[in-house]
């Protein structure tokens, strides 16, 4: 089974290159904006089985419901204009420099400032303050490869292409267990509702009142 992930990020971009050294690479695509995601998604389409997209999504940007919200549409009608249904999951993440901040602070670098009610004092989105405070913190300190992988383990969900790769993780102690997308689901909306509730939002309304259901 073929699995695509698409990013909004550029893969020229610092993060981007880093994450697509990792062993998946070769599957991983970056639309360079959230606006050119449906493109990313045509274009591979008929490549693989199933399509992630992680897309970023924090409080108070009303711009990111919206391209959201029409992102969903034109899935929808794309594959009801094909006639070729595939799944196609859309999970939303803050933003790749919070996952890479994760990723450091799991593996030894202490990172205060990653907590919520911290960005919540930011006058500007949790996006922007974490594209922020990424540019202080600069890689775990091992070689470039493994630290691709461990930047790649640190999705919310991810794929092992094989026997190659599990002994790579096993060697490191990089963490990997079969899971599903009704656990991811959980586990995501779970870390938003935390975000959402610094914000005194509640996330689970704003998606019903959004008329969006993910995954």
């Amino acid at each position: 089974m073929k699995i695509a992930m698409i990013f909004e990020d550029n893969d020229k971009s610092k993060l981007g290159a880093l994450l697509k050294r990792c062993f998946n690479g070769e599957n991983l695509y970056f639309a360079g904006s959230n606006t050119r995601i449906f493109k990313e998604v045509k274009r591979v389409y008929m490549n693989y089985d199933i399509i992630i997209i992680f897309f970023d999504l924090v409080p108070n940007n009303p711009a990111l419901n919206r391209n959201l919200i029409a992102l969903k549409k034109k899935i929808e009608a794309y594959i009801k204009q094909i006639g070729i249904n595939k799944e196609v999951h859309i999970i939303p993440t803050i933003c790749m420099e919070f996952i890479y901040l994760r990723c450091l602070n799991n593996n030894g670098i202490h990172i205060p400032e990653i907590g919520f009610k911290n960005c919540a004092n930011y006058p500007k989105t949790a996006e922007k303050y974490y594209k922020r405070i990424v540019e202080r913190y600069s890689s775990i300190g091992e070689y470039i490869e493994l630290e691709s992988e461990r930047f790649y383990a640190s999705l919310p969900i991810f794929t092992i292409g094989g026997e190659e790769q599990k002994k790579i993780y096993d060697e490191h102690n990089i963490e990997y267990k079969q899971t599903s997308f009704n656990k991811v689901r959980e586990t995501v909306t779970k870390v938003y509702c935390e975000l959402y509730n610094v914000f005194g939002i509640d996330f689970n309304s704003e998606l019903a009142d959004l008329g969006i259901e993910l995954f």
